[in-house]
């Protein structure tokens, strides 16, 4: 059977892109934090400013995280009729 977590999943967006956070895999090893300190700030609510940084920037530093805990979801892009 699986197991079923009771940990958050966050998703947070600028329009551009979307990131999610899976607290059941956050190590806090604060890589995010130290490595784009004007977006990811545990002390602020939410956490996770979408506007601190580029988007480039931000997919770099998520692509950075060593649990998998940050990721990039991609958006449903819709073809036309």
């Amino acid at each position: 059977m699986e197991e079923v977590s009771m940990q958050p999943t966050r998703t947070y967006t600028n329009g551009e892109i979307t990131v999610e956070w899976r607290a059941e895999l956050c190590t806090h090893c604060k890589n995010c934090l130290s490595g784009l300190p004007t977006v990811f700030d545990p002390n602020k609510r939410p956490w996770v400013n979408m506007g601190g940084a580029s988007s480039d920037a931000i997919k770099e530093q998520v692509a950075e995280c060593p649990s998998g805990a940050l990721k990039l979801l991609h958006e449903l892009q819709q073809l036309p009729c």
